[in-house]
């Protein structure tokens, strides 16, 4: 299955491929746990929820070596092939739950620095177009591996397709968008799955 999505090269760089022996038992693990919260009807917005879809983004930035493109890969497999997610029983229902879980948690670092308006906006669009950000985050480690100039026109698409996504959940106003730069640096829990 891997073969169909990475290269042999690539898969030589993806500890969940490599490690596979040491990985899967403590992926087995998490997803029992999350399966059981979510079996008991906790609300992703529960500090359970939230520590466990912490360690799950902690492992996937571990188990892909902290490599976007890898991550984006991984991440299309696991969506595309149902036998993916029957083996390693990540449904889709699952990812939803570690998402908000996830979404929760950010909510609640962002509410330090935003007014009630500000938050409210922010609870209402994040995580709306998530899927967009592990293609665009490969794309922009890609054009940097290849050596793109920063002034150049795939740069600067890259970089205006960037900060529509920011906008679709910062909103327009560029205090707010201060913000959460200022969040972004100050809170490594918001930046520190690396994708």
């Amino acid at each position: 299955m891997y073969d169909k999505y990475f290269s042999q090269e690539e898969l030589t760089q993806l500890p969940i491929y490599t490690r596979a022996e040491e990985v899967e038992p403590q992926w087995q693990h998490l997803v029992a746990q999350v399966q059981a919260l979510i079996d008991a009807g906790v609300a992703p917005d529960d500090a359970q929820a939230q520590a466990l879809s912490q360690r799950w983004m902690a492992m996937v930035k571990r188990d892909t070596g902290g490599n976007p493109v890898l991550f984006a890969k991984l991440n299309t497999m696991h969506e595309q092939e149902p036998a993916v997610q029957e083996r390693t029983g990540i449904t889709p229902a699952m990812m939803a739950f570690i998402l908000a879980a996830s979404k929760a948690h950010q909510l609640s670092i962002y509410a330090k620095y935003l007014n009630e308006n500000e938050l409210a906006f922010m609870r209402a669009n994040l995580g709306r177009r998530d899927a967009e950000w592990p293609p665009l985050i490969a794309r922009v480690r890609t054009a940097i591996d290849n050596g793109c100039a920063p002034d150049s026109s795939e740069a600067r698409e890259l970089a205006l397709a960037w900060f529509d996504l920011f906008r679709s959940f910062a909103g327009d106003d560029p205090a707010t968008q201060q913000k959460i730069r200022q969040a972004l640096q100050n809170e490594p829990a918001l930046t520190e799955s690396g994708f």
